[in-house]
């Protein structure tokens, strides 16, 4: 694939989720590019929110069957409370990045590793579940580059896949 291309297929989703939000691009204060590694002020934290809200669609949308929208309750999941410490889900991402939560990329990355992983740790890692988490892992790393390189400019960092998770 060309770099062009590459590029043309970026802008294309990035204009999707722009139209999509049309409200919050509006009202954005920093350009994106301007955005640090890590946002420190208001300003900075809600430039963030736009292209946070990309990556959250993204995953909103790879979650076909909607198994990572909401949080997992005990009634669908015995014991869950009891073997997952830190719970995440789509719902919970989406409200931090409505209250500026996220200082960074790597925040939101962090929450979403975590969902996958917890998915894959209470299913287990090669059960249905447990490898439906690690293809969406994957789908989301390769979407956080480009996210990445939206946010600080071209000047990203990431470059491959997550760890291996069988070590």
């Amino acid at each position: 694939v060309e770099k062009d291309d590459e590029e043309d297929e970026e802008d294309a989703w990035l204009a999707k989720a722009r139209e999509d939000e049309g409200a919050i691009v509006a009202r954005k204060a920093v350009p994106r590019a301007s955005v640090p590694l890590r946002a420190s002020s208001y300003a900075e934290r809600e430039a963030l929110e736009v292209p946070l809200l990309e990556c959250w669609k993204y995953l909103r949308d790879i979650d076909v069957q909607q198994f990572f929208r909401f949080p997992v309750t005990d009634d669908v999941a015995p014991n869950y409370s009891k073997e997952i410490r830190r719970p995440m889900d789509l719902s919970t991402i989406h409200q931090n990045i409505g209250v500026f939560t996220y200082a960074s990329l790597d925040e939101m990355d962090e929450d979403v590793t975590t969902m996958l992983t917890n998915c894959m740790q209470y299913n287990g890692y090669t059960s249905d579940f447990g490898l439906l988490a690690e293809t969406l892992l994957h789908q989301w790393c390769s979407r956080a580059v480009v996210a990445e390189k939206k946010i600080l400019g071209n000047v990203g960092r990431r470059v491959s896949f997550p760890p291996d998770l069988w070590q």
